[in-house]
């Protein structure tokens, strides 16, 4: 049988750090040691740093193509929307400090994003950029480094992630590496892995005799460690679809029509979400406007006349 990856969380967790926690402990060949998993809202901290049971050239093709898939993941412009589209990929990017160590760095950036979410007070238009550090420790472990980062258009102010963006960006690769690793079990490949003490220990205590063991006894035995592998991912694959239509069932539910009254006893409508913007009209205590979309600090909503803009979010509450 093959043992399971370990898992160590060090400091606070996200809901969907804990989610990454109870894919990765099922996996056979790929552990993970998670250094920064979140980040408070109100500083940033150390760039989130995992050290990966895997060759380290399996990681980086894996790197690779999540720079390239155009989505970065754990943000998003709009609450309807579920991640920030229209990502290329990059090997040079000035919006990070240089670095300066061993390994390969490789980025993904959209430009023109607006006031994306799980950036730390942002509220303009500016890019999101995400970067990749792929380190070799040695001929089966792999250390990775993921930051993310927002900086604005204007005044070129830098916003780092609360976290949650590159929790979400190694939910990715960690779903790809498994990937990898089912088609090697399905095809009946070897893992690519260090053996562990005690199987290296069990070799070394082999009796002569052992080792005249029937070859249909051996191959009975991995096709039984197969099958119980198999059926373990197919489970955990059921759960993971149930949890995909409860949230495809609240996105649903979000999208539909929300009416909301100004609180303020005047609200200006942009039509641009910054303060500065023209403003459209201006809209008095108790008025009703239609939500259309909304940001971490601004809803584009419609007023009753169909004049569409943006308000500040806290000018706005919902109907009691």
């Amino acid at each position: 049988m093959h043992r399971q990856g370990r898992i160590r969380i060090r400091g606070s967790s996200s809901p969907l750090a804990l989610a990454l926690v109870l894919l990765m402990g099922c996996c056979p060949v790929f552990a993970v040691l998670p250094r920064v998993l979140s980040r408070s809202h109100d500083e940033a901290v150390a760039p989130f740093s995992i050290d990966v049971d895997g060759p380290h050239q399996t990681v980086l093709e894996v790197v690779n193509e999540v720079a390239r898939n155009g989505l970065i993941t754990g943000t998003f412009e709009y609450k309807s929307d579920e991640n920030l589209p229209g990502a290329e990929f990059l090997t040079k990017c000035d919006l990070f400090e240089p670095w300066s160590g061993p390994g390969t760095v490789v980025y993904k950036v959209r430009k023109r994003a607006l006031s994306p979410s799980h950036f730390l007070n942002s509220n303009d238009v500016g890019t999101v950029a995400v970067r990749y550090i792929v380190q070799e420790l040695g001929p089966n472990s792999t250390r990775l480094f993921i930051d993310a980062a927002f900086v604005e258009n204007s005044g070129h102010h830098h916003h780092p992630s609360d976290g949650y963006v590159e929790t979400s960006e190694f939910g990715a690769i960690a779903q790809k590496l498994k990937d990898v690793e089912q088609e090697r079990l399905l095809a009946g490949q070897p893992l690519p892995r260090n053996e562990s003490s005690s199987r290296r220990q069990a070799a070394a205590n082999v009796e002569p005799a052992s080792l005249l063991e029937p070859r249909t006894q051996v191959v009975e035995d991995a096709q039984s460690d197969l099958q119980q592998t198999v059926a373990a991912q197919e489970a955990r694959l059921a759960e993971e679809s149930a949890t995909m239509r409860q949230l495809q069932d609240h996105v649903t539910e979000t999208r539909k029509s929300v009416i909301l009254h100004v609180a303020a006893q005047r609200a200006e409508m942009k039509t641009f979400p910054y303060h500065h913007a023209d403003t459209l009209q201006a809209l008095k205590q108790g008025q009703e406007v239609t939500l259309i979309a909304t940001t971490p600090y601004w809803c584009r909503v419609r007023s009753a006349e169909g004049q569409e803009g943006w308000i500040f979010r806290s000018l706005l509450e919902e109907q009691p």
